[in-house]
């Protein structure tokens, strides 16, 4: 149970078993990190303000077997998965709940994260990566955001037409709009 110290930041482990959960001891990482803190109250200007600092504490539980500072390191690089599910309540209405039927509402989440996976799969397939692996574990790719995909390319003047019996999508010539989508086909 040795204190580790990395960037201003503190943390220790432990394994602990709490009566409530029945099940046998989970590993747990306890970190105390220190932090300007903002100063509240008049400022008075050209005299000296000295710098508050507050402490910030967190734990994490974890099934990890790695050393406490990848734990850490891991648990501070979430930021890509939050930001996932924060673009998919906003851009795919994940906070809507359509009506009261549990299978439709089912369907509904379902075939949101379908289509946000799908985007998501397309440009995976169709760019080369922008970074490499990191302890943090950030995505590979700087994905688009499928509302900006949909903005884009999606909602798009633009009219079926059925010349010799074919329906084809007819659109105004736009060579940026036509690369963008021909990127996203195979060659």
């Amino acid at each position: 149970m040795a204190s580790i110290a990395q960037k201003g930041a503190r943390y220790f482990e432990k394994k602990l078993s709490l009566d409530s959960w029945h099940i046998a001891p989970h590993r747990f990482v306890f970190v105390r990190d220190r932090q300007k803190g903002q100063r509240k109250g008049v400022l008075q200007l050209n005299l000296f303000e000295p710098h508050v600092f507050n402490y910030r504490h967190k734990m994490i539980v974890t099934n990890k077997e790695t050393k406490a500072k990848h734990v850490v390191e891991y648990h501070e690089g979430r930021g890509t998965q939050e930001g996932q599910f924060a673009e998919l309540k906003t851009q795919a209405a994940m906070s809507y709940v359509p009506c009261n039927s549990w299978n439709v509402n089912k369907l509904f989440l379902l075939s949101n994260v379908f289509a946000h996976n799908l985007t998501r799969e397309l440009q995976i397939h169709y760019r080369e990566r922008d970074r490499n692996t990191t302890v943090k574990r950030p995505a590979l790719w700087k994905f688009s955001k499928i509302g900006t995909l949909r903005k884009q390319i999606i909602q798009r003047a633009g009219r079926l037409i059925p010349p010799q019996g074919v329906l084809t999508l007819s659109m105004a010539n736009n060579t940026g709009v036509e690369e963008m989508i021909l990127s996203y086909l195979p060659s």
